[in-house]
């Protein structure tokens, strides 16, 4: 087997980091998850922590950020793929099934608010990163009311925002209850409320 490369090696690491950090933050809130803990459960010492990341607040959003680019690219992937949005509503429901039964990102996502909500300087930050996402739901959500000829509504902006806050929720509720049924509902949950405002919106002349 060859030998890893520098890069790679950091890279390995970074990821074992990044992934003990998660349940950590899951199960411990960002207060709770000590630096000590987090490196222990990745197999590293402290001081590979701190050749990779400055602060906890920095691996934070790192890990924020990549769960947004993963999720943003599957879904702009799924709408270019089909000019049908229903089968596009099925793609979704799936990957969002998928993403729900991973339950340690929804209360990592309300470990973030609670964080930002406490901490000032984290939270323009934060703010920072909400209004990227809210842009790419923006495009996103524009992409499907082209692709169902709709007239683009003025306060789309809006809806975006709306959505985003909406999957927190649910992967709050989910996080809690990720049953089949409860993951059905759900993902019908954010289907209609997509569709809803796709529907409600003038057909294109």
């Amino acid at each position: 087997m060859a030998r890893l490369s520098r890069e790679e090696k950091r890279l390995e690491t970074q990821e074992k980091i990044k992934s003990a950090a998660l349940k950590a933050f899951a199960s411990n809130g960002f207060s709770g998850a000590a630096i000590d803990r987090i490196t222990e459960d990745a197999g590293f010492s402290r001081g590979a922590f701190y050749s990779n990341y400055s602060t906890k607040e920095e691996l934070l959003l790192e890990l924020l950020q990549e769960q947004h680019e993963r999720e943003i690219v599957k879904w702009q992937s799924m709408i270019a793929d089909s000019d049908n949005l229903n089968i596009t509503y099925q793609k979704m429901s799936e990957e969002f099934i998928s993403y729900l039964q991973q339950a340690e990102w929804g209360l990592f996502n309300i470990e973030v608010q609670l964080h930002a909500k406490r901490n000032p300087e984290f939270a323009k930050r934060y703010n920072q990163y909400v209004t990227a996402v809210n842009s790419n739901i923006t495009e996103s959500l524009s992409a499907m009311y082209h692709k169902a000829n709709r007239q683009l509504p003025d306060d789309i902006p809006l809806i975006a925002a709306m959505i985003r806050n909406l999957v927190i929720g649910i992967s709050v509720d989910t996080s809690n209850d990720n049953s089949p049924a409860a993951l059905k509902r759900c993902t019908q949950q954010l289907n209609w409320c997509i569709d809803g405002q796709i529907q409600q919106a003038p057909i294109k002349s």
